[in-house]
């Protein structure tokens, strides 16, 4: 296909580096020959898309949950001072000037 060469210097010491290109051919996983076949590189993207919405279904359950469990009072538990009307939580604290 070609030659090359590369100038380089080491130590103020010039020298040059000397190459050829040849055309062996289309390796064989271009061929078909995969190493790793098609449906292996199928199967594990299914499972990647089906673990991420598993996740997210998983999450979102436990966001619902931990809701639920702040806007509902225990039975038999009453309001802190301070807290009246708003679900058993304080107001967040503002701080500098009004």
């Amino acid at each position: 296909m070609g030659d090359w060469t590369v100038h380089a210097t080491v130590a103020r010491q010039a020298f040059e580096i000397h190459g050829d290109l040849r055309w062996l051919g289309k390796p064989a996983s271009v061929e078909g020959d995969q190493a790793v076949p098609q449906w292996l590189f199928l199967l594990l993207e299914s499972m990647a898309v089906v673990i991420v919405l598993l996740l997210g279904l998983v999450l979102r359950q436990r966001r619902g949950r931990a809701r639920d469990n702040q806007e509902t009072p225990l039975p038999g538990s009453a309001p802190g001072p301070g807290t009246a009307g708003n679900g058993g939580r304080t107001a967040p604290r503002r701080s500098g000037p009004d």
